[in-house]
């Protein structure tokens, strides 16, 4: 996916569900079997409330280093960058508004909802999740120091494919090149990144992962 950005790792668990993982192009999505029950449940939720208001957090936002959970009867609507949390658990839902945002914490658990876009509206912003747990010796529920979990919940990535995924290059490029000449037009923009892969034969190259910083032409 081209507009979602996630620095994290995942741990995938559940005691009594089975979860199911599709990617492809465009979206992502983790839910257990029992994803209908948990819509049906959460479409009685108040009216979204967003995270920037106080008084959806009774009075305070929350703080670098707080231990955050949204309720299961609540709807919050992530419509700006909060400041770095100690974690955050989800047993209501988290969505992310239709802007920038960063959203920086030790580990995330989800056992509501989370999405990022959706398959109707995918998102078409920049989202960056950044995981900073470092305590080797901690564990969330006995998944780990940090991740993006999921157990018993519902997690949604909706983002914009390119139009174009890949393409060759028209000339060679030597070790250290910072230029590619491409052998057709991709559409791709500035700070997009892409990878650039050997032609060599398996083994005997690595790919390399870069990002644009200009574009000549299209």
């Amino acid at each position: 996916m081209k507009n979602i950005k996630l620095i994290i790792l995942f741990y995938l668990f559940s005691i009594v569900h089975v979860f199911s993982f599709t990617a492809g192009g465009s979206n992502s999505s983790f839910s257990p079997k029992s994803a209908k029950s948990i819509q049906s449940k959460q479409a009685l939720l108040a009216t979204p409330e967003l995270w920037s208001n106080p008084n959806t957090w009774g009075g305070t936002k929350p703080v670098a280093g707080d231990l955050v959970n949204i309720p299961a009867d609540k709807y919050i609507i992530l419509d700006e960058s909060p400041p770095a949390l100690g974690g955050l658990t989800i047993d209501g839902k988290l969505e992310f508004a239709a802007k920038d945002l960063n959203l920086t914490t030790r580990w995330i658990m989800v056992m509501g909802q989370m999405h990022i876009g959706s398959e109707t509206a995918p998102f078409q912003q920049k989202a960056i999740i950044t995981l900073t747990g470092t305590d080797m010796n901690e564990s969330v529920m006995g998944m780990g120091t940090r991740g993006l979990m999921v157990m018993g919940g519902l997690l949604e990535l909706h983002g914009t494919p390119p139009t174009k995924t890949w393409t060759k290059i028209n000339a060679n490029a030597l070790k250290g090149s910072t230029n590619l000449t491409l052998l057709a037009g991709a559409n791709w923009k500035v700070n997009d990144q892409i990878v650039v892969a050997p032609t060599d034969y398996i083994g005997t190259g690595d790919a390399q992962r870069v990002s644009i910083n200009a574009i000549n032409g299209n």
